[in-house]
């Protein structure tokens, strides 16, 4: 694991109002969530920086005053960059936020901000996507058990592809399978090949999954949502807080260990740090090492399947 954090780093933080409790009676202090970061740092940042990123902010503690925001404001904090990427709206620009370093993680987190979702993309190249995500959500009723099974069903749909996907949680009840891809395709092919792959897989299991945003279609299945991959998209990002009482945190594992939690909101501010002090081993090691392509030949096989 690359040491990205720096000890000037850690002795540069500083909170406002490090007492603000958050997220109800019981939950945890603003001093609480920046001194997660600071812990996590390391292990975040080589997902998280030089890419767009969605914030959620928190600056009263209530959670009904949290808000996103994807572009700066005047009152921005210092080690925020911008970058100009080009609107959907014809001859339209505009201006979304990214950070390159440790200092813009702990600058945005004593500013308030709780959740970092990034784009699938990085500010070099924001055209070409890097990251395939599909986010597993169940239906109220399902237990996660079902969830489980299903992303090791889905990890050997991939796998048939030749796809590898990592896996995390989210902070609920879902999933999400993360595949690295090289740059090489644009959006549109991209989101093309996500909702060709969960079309296909929810034809063939209709009473398993589905691929509808209508909630009338999710009753008792997994919702497998492609559309993270559109252009402009987010999703929660690896070691993010969740704005959700008991901050819990969305976390990456190894596969090996996934069948054997019992509860993804057991995952936490606090007991993730301690997790990732323990363990011998990134459980993502080799994310950033892929050389996997979606190509022409597996989108062949999607349209046969489906």
């Amino acid at each position: 694991m690359p040491n990205l954090v720096s000890d000037a780093d850690l002795a540069a933080i500083w909170v406002t109002n490090p007492d603000r409790v958050m997220f109800g009676d019981d939950g945890p202090t603003k001093l609480d969530l920046v001194l997660y970061y600071a812990r996590i740092g390391n292990w975040m940042l080589p997902e998280l920086i030089n890419r767009p990123v969605t914030l959620v902010r928190c600056p009263t503690g209530k959670l009904a005053d949290t808000f996103y925001q994807r572009h700066a404001n005047e009152g921005m904090v210092e080690n925020v960059l911008q970058i100009d990427i080009p609107s959907n709206k014809a001859e339209e620009r505009e201006d979304y936020l990214y950070i390159k370093d440790a200092k813009g993680l702990f600058a945005l987190s004593q500013f308030g901000v709780i959740e970092f979702h990034p784009w699938g993309c990085r500010v070099d190249k924001p055209e070409r996507p890097d990251r395939l995500i599909l986010d597993l959500d169940p239906d109220e009723g399902l237990e996660w058990r079902d969830v489980v099974d299903a992303a090791h069903q889905i990890r050997a749909e991939l796998l048939e592809l030749g796809l590898a996907a990592f896996v995390r949680t989210t902070g609920g009840k879902g999933l999400h399978l993360v595949v690295p891809v090289e740059r090489r395709t644009g959006w549109a092919k991209f989101k093309d090949f996500a909702q060709a792959f969960v079309e296909a897989l929810a034809k063939r299991e209709p009473r398993r999954y589905t691929a509808s945003v209508a909630k009338s279609a999710r009753r008792g299945k997994i919702f497998i949502d492609y559309i993270r991959n559109v252009r402009g998209a987010t999703a929660v990002g690896s070691y993010s807080l969740r704005a959700r009482p008991g901050a819990p945190a969305a976390t990456p594992l190894d596969w090996n260990e996934l069948s054997s939690v019992e509860d993804p909101r057991d995952f936490d501010y606090q007991t993730v740090p301690l997790r990732m002090a323990s363990l011998a081993a990134d459980p993502w090691r080799g994310m950033n090492d892929s050389t996997q392509r979606i190509t022409n030949d597996m989108a062949q096989k999607l349209r046969i399947h489906k």
